[in-house]
């Protein structure tokens, strides 16, 4: 796995327990110690859409800085993709009303409701 890959898996979760941090911690570590340079971190970043996710966990280890310049363009972009589910969220919630109005039996296979 490449250093660019590692980090972005360990900015792809949130660990639930202070191990599983800990594991994260020198994953990211790890990664970053590989030579990553902040553009292809945030090149990276860019390309899976995973802003709100790797901002809050480079936010939880202290690590926001070593996207350098990026790093107010990652919070940006966290705060417009946490915007974007909370009005999915808004839509579904609306949806399902409407669905249970009308009587129509319905469960959500994916989306906001699920995440």
């Amino acid at each position: 796995m490449t250093a660019k890959l590692r980090f972005l898996a360990g900015c792809s979760y949130i660990p639930q327990s202070a191990q599983g941090a800990a594991r994260q911690t020198q994953q990211l570590e790890q990664a970053l110690r590989d030579g990553q340079d902040a553009a292809a971190l945030w090149a990276g970043i860019q390309h899976h859409r995973v802003f709100a996710l790797a901002e809050r966990v480079l936010r939880a280890h202290d690590m926001l800085h070593v996207l350098g310049d990026a790093q107010s363009a990652l919070q940006g972009r966290a705060r417009q993709a946490r915007m974007k589910n909370v009005r999915f969220l808004a839509a579904a919630v609306q949806l399902s009303a409407s669905l249970t109005a009308a009587a129509i039996p319905h469960h959500f296979l994916k989306g906001p409701l699920l995440s």
